[in-house]
């Protein structure tokens, strides 16, 4: 101890600025043991300044919303960045560590820490513009500025991902007169070396409304630049620990050069395109011989100026993605700044994997050479090209100092980053799932990240038609906020009605301070595009589609289960290939126990999302070697897949012969196109020319059609089903539209999607309290969404609502394979369960042991059924495993599996209520509850 407080005395000696003599960062057993908190907030100013300056566009978005030069407006941001950890003066947070306040102030603190430093922080801004507004650079009429300036002081001070809060009693609980005292001294200090003179008069100049209400839309991005700031500043593998005091001016120096060193390892700086890349010299590996109508059309269109919003209505297979990501590239190598990277939000996790390849096989030739741009996937990263930086921001190891109360930036960094699926969100190219972005526009903790993010890129969202009342909603407020930045954003669906896609349009002329278009084609498929340049508002081009992915569907209808068991027999005994769509897991499970024993071992697969990640992406991929576009008659012949919802989106697989339960006509209509997709001979081999298979027939199982259908008409032949698609209208009017012979593409897609989802569709009196229950839920479900999403003009404030940890806010998916008759509605909360086993020594992950094992072992679990993790046996195993998370176990649930002797492995979890629930997984059936039952040891419960 001697020799610690001797090296402290000499670091702070009594006659150096007192506000050096509080710590900003500490790591016990660290050497020096701090990192003095004025040097801390020059790191974080100067990673914020370096990585303006490398992101000129959203400079120049902040200084032209309110109307000063860049210069100006990065001289008050870095300023604002500097004094984001004000809070920390508070001799209650100094307290925390009362061995080093003892030895840097001779003082202790008993008081509490009761409230944190970032609202402690935000009202000590205040309390300086009231008492000391010169420390500011303000004149004694300093409360007239308060409207105009606080919006930045919350953004810059709620760096914890959430805006500070309200604070109870007075600032002089928390801070001593010397901690202000030494606050201010900071403060001024900082403007003097920060903050010139003028461009804080200019700042001060603007027009007081004006400057208020674009400060406060400002706001939500400047947030998210003072998290990643933040969390860059805090990690010591670049700014290492010094306690030897310096002058502010030379410290501030070698920040700067540490902070571009830092920035050039992140990957979150936008890189240069390439230029003259075509649709076929972007995508090398996928065999485009000649481009569909679509694709011509995506190359070829003339780009307007300002933010564009694109919806392309296609048939599958009409290479809808190729086309997206083509005119995303053109947007980022148009010029002007129009675009930087891209994010790819998909429907779920499961299709990730299929749409990363395509979207790596063209990111590798998207920017120019010698950039380094990053690439990012949502479930890691196993196959990625080394020409892609891995990391966005390298591992920033937690302070591990249990006496702090407040979440460390580098344990908040190192949690965050640890989810890829977030991570997405950062990169110069990432795909992730679209609820990552919608909570975007939630009170999520740092949803500024996320919206810091997309700031820039092009929005790819695809099978739009996927999304709920709920998800819609939050769709509309996000496209809303990227068309205030001047983004873009390109919407892929098979098809979509024309009300969604009016409120889609609506919410993004909004967004850019547009008249509201009116979308009036009914063609079919249709390339719409809303924007300002040429002479309309509104662009709607009918495009062809090419012959191959023309197709009459037969459908032949059964009731009868019987009927549909020989059906899948005949085919698969007659060598063809054959895929069951299931509309629940338990479904699915009970199907392949009944045909995997009937056929030879490896012929019947089961897919669906209550998989790990890594055993899912074996079981896709598996998928995807027997019949993608390059399998042929020896990966194909006899072989079946079962599968749920997983099967129908955004995978590009081709059968032979399609059997689905009964769905709503989109889910059909997608689940057709997974059925001689590609062109084959009669063997399954591929082939040029025409298809050989024969005429595309849909089996289609479900209830017994009748024209007066009763209330429980659906419920009563699939209740499980009857949960994931509660509309049973819907579903009737789906049956009534395509049981009598079925339907064509693309010529019938309108008529069926408005026959069933539109406003004119009129749906049968036995189901009319349930269609009326169900659109009652869906309103409420539309402004519980309105509600619970962001204000644009309110600005990044509490405004007197919760802010939920992100993996705990409401989900934002639609109703999943999670459903069961008696369970939830859309919008119950999941989390992430890691899966994990003995080896006999202590508990590793399920997926073996690299970078990304934890990630790749977990998988989303309503919350409703597994909330905490169970107690075990070996309970300090357990304890050291759930340090070892990304997460230190804060935000998933550990479920540790022992082997079973008949096969199979069994853990135990909490569920929501407290109680004990058993699970059993294996890599073949995935993860399913085992019930008990009176007389046995348990039954297995899909």
């Amino acid at each position: 101890m001697g020799l610690v407080k001797g090296i402290m005395d000499v670091a702070c000696p009594m006659n150096t600025a007192s506000f050096f003599r509080y710590w900003g960062k500490a790591k016990p057993g660290s050497d020096p043991p701090f990192h003095p908190l004025a040097f801390h907030s020059l790191d974080v100013a100067a990673v914020g300044r370096a990585y303006l300056l490398g992101h000129s566009r959203l400079l120049s978005f902040f200084s032209q919303a309110l109307g000063v030069a860049d210069r100006v407006m990065l001289d008050w941001l870095v300023f604002c960045l500097a004094l984001h950890d004000l809070g920390k003066f508070a001799v209650t947070f100094q307290g925390q560590r009362n061995d080093l306040l003892q030895q840097l102030q001779r003082r202790s603190c008993r008081r509490p820490y009761t409230t944190r430093h970032d609202t402690l922080g935000a009202k000590l801004w205040l309390k300086l513009m009231e008492s000391s507004p010169q420390v500011l650079g303000l004149n004694r009429d300093a409360a007239r500025y308060r409207s105009r300036l606080q919006p930045w002081i919350e953004a810059v001070t709620g760096h914890h991902g959430q805006p500070p809060g309200a604070m109870p009693g007075s600032l002089l609980a928390h801070f001593d007169s010397v901690d202000i005292k030494a606050a201010s001294e900071f403060a001024d200090d900082a403007r003097s070396l920060l903050l010139p003179d003028q461009s804080l008069r200019q700042m001060l100049a603007l027009d007081p409304e004006h400057h208020a209400e674009q400060s406060r839309r400002m706001s939500w991005w400047f947030a998210g630049v003072a998290v990643l700031a933040d969390w860059m500043g805090s990690n010591a593998c670049f700014y290492k620990y010094r306690v030897q005091p310096q002058a502010l001016p030379q410290y501030w120096e070698q920040a700067q050069e540490i902070a571009e060193q830092a920035l050039a390892a992140a990957g979150v700086l936008p890189q240069s395109p390439a230029v003259g890349q075509t649709l076929q010299s972007l995508f090398t590996a996928v065999r485009i011989p000649s481009l569909t109508p679509l694709q011509r059309w995506a190359e070829t269109a003339q780009l307007p100026e300002g933010p564009q919003l694109y919806l392309l209505e296609d048939v599958t297979g009409a290479g809808k993605t190729e086309a997206a990501l083509t005119l995303a590239y053109r947007l980022m190598a148009a010029g002007s700044g129009r675009a930087d990277g891209i994010f790819v939000a998909l429907p779920t996790m499961a299709t990730a994997n299929a749409m990363f390849d395509r979207v790596v096989e063209m990111a590798n030739r998207m920017f120019a050479p010698g950039s380094a741009p990053s690439c990012v996937l949502a479930h890691g990263q196993r196959h990625l090209s080394q020409s892609f930086l891995k990391l966005v921001m390298p591992a920033n190891h937690a302070e591990g100092d249990a006496q702090q109360k407040d979440e460390t930036a580098s344990a908040r960094c190192a949690a965050w980053l640890a989810d890829h699926n977030k991570k997405a969100l950062l990169a110069s190219v990432g795909v992730g799932t679209v609820d990552q972005a919608l909570l975007a526009v939630l009170h999520a903790r740092h949803q500024s990240l996320r919206l810091l993010g997309l700031f820039g890129k092009v929005l790819i969202v695809d099978e739009v038609h996927a999304c709920d009342a709920y998800m819609l909603e939050l769709l509309e407020r996000l496209l809303q906020f990227h068309a205030a930045t001047g983004g873009h954003a390109i919407l892929l669906s098979a098809t979509l009605t024309r009300g969604m896609k009016q409120k889609l349009a609506a919410a993004f002329a909004t967004g850019a301070d547009w008249p509201t278009p009116e979308l009036v084609s009914s063609a079919y498929p249709l390339a719409t595009r809303i924007h300002r340049g040429f002479n309309a508002a509104v662009d709607e081009q009918h495009v062809e589609t090419r012959d191959t992915v023309c197709r009459s569907v037969r459908v032949e209808y059964s009731s009868d289960r019987d009927v549909i068991l020989d059906r899948i027999r005949s085919e698969l005994r007659a060598g063809r290939c054959v895929c069951w769509v299931r509309n629940t897991v338990a479904d699915a499970v009970e199907a392949w126990e009944r045909f995997s024993p009937e056929l030879p071992e490896g012929h019947c697969a089961l897919f669906h999302a209550r998989f790990a990640m890594g055993d899912r992406l074996e079981i896709e991929q598996r998928v995807r070697d027997a019949f993608g576009p390059n399998s042929n008659e020896n990966s194909r012949r006899g072989r079946m897949v079962i599968a749920t919802q997983v099967v129908e989106q955004s995978l590009d697989v081709d059968f032979d012969v399609l059997v689905s339960d009964l769905a709503p006509i989109d889910r059909l209509i997608q689940r057709a196109g997974r059925m001689k997709r590609h062109v084959r001979d009669a063997h399954g081999n591929p082939a040029s020319g025409s298809d050989q298979r024969g005429e595309a027939v849909l089996y289609l199982f479900g209830p017994e059609w009748t024209d007066t259908p009763e209330a429980n008409w659906f419920r009563s032949v699939s209740p499980g089903a009857a949960a994931v698609y509660p509309h049973h209208g819907q579903i009737w009017l789906t049956t009534k539209f395509i049981r009598r012979g079925g339907f064509a593409m693309p010529e019938d897609a309108r008529i069926l999607i408005e026959g069933v989802f539109g406003e004119d569709a009129e749906v049968s009196p036995g189901l009319q309290r349930n269609a009326e229950r169900v659109e009652g839920e869906n309103w409420a479900r539309t402004n519980f969404a309105a509600a619970e999403a962001l204000s644009f003009n309110a600005g990044y404030s509490r405004s007197g609502m919760d802010w939920h940890p992100d993996d705990e806010t409401p989900t934002v998916g639609a109703l999943d394979e999670w459903q069961t008759p008696a369970s939830t509605r859309a919008g119950d909360a999941t989390t992430t369960v890691r899966l994990a086993k003995w080896d006999g020594e202590c508990i590793v992950p399920w997926c073996g042991d690299g970078e990304d094992a934890w990630d790749l072992s977990s998988l989303r679990v309503v919350k409703r059924l597994i909330a905490e993790t169970g107690t075990d046996a070996r309970k300090t195993a357990v304890a050291n495993a759930l340090a070892g998370l990304p997460d230190e176990g804060k935000w998933s649930v550990l479920l540790v599996l022992r082997p079973q002797d008949g096969g199979g492995w069994l853990g135990e979890a909490s569920d929501a209520q407290g109680r004990r629930r058993a699970w059993c997984y294996d890599k073949v059936r995935g993860l399913r509850e085992r019930v008990s039952s009176a007389g046995s040891g348990g039954k297995v419960v899909p």
